[in-house]
């Protein structure tokens, strides 16, 4: 993905090419999967130990 900003920002401008960058720098934490893969025997630990 970094290597697709050069060329959007030779085709548009810069401008647009660093706020669309901004853009996913923003949206990835939404993108990303939340859940917890932790096995559950190591939850079981985590709880028994608090």
């Amino acid at each position: 993905m970094t290597g697709l900003w050069g060329p959007l920002a030779g085709i548009t401008s810069p401008h647009t090419a660093i706020a669309m960058a901004g853009l996913l720098i923003l949206t990835t934490p939404l993108l990303l999967s939340r859940h917890d893969h932790a096995p559950q025997h190591e939850r079981e630990l985590a709880r028994s130990q608090a």
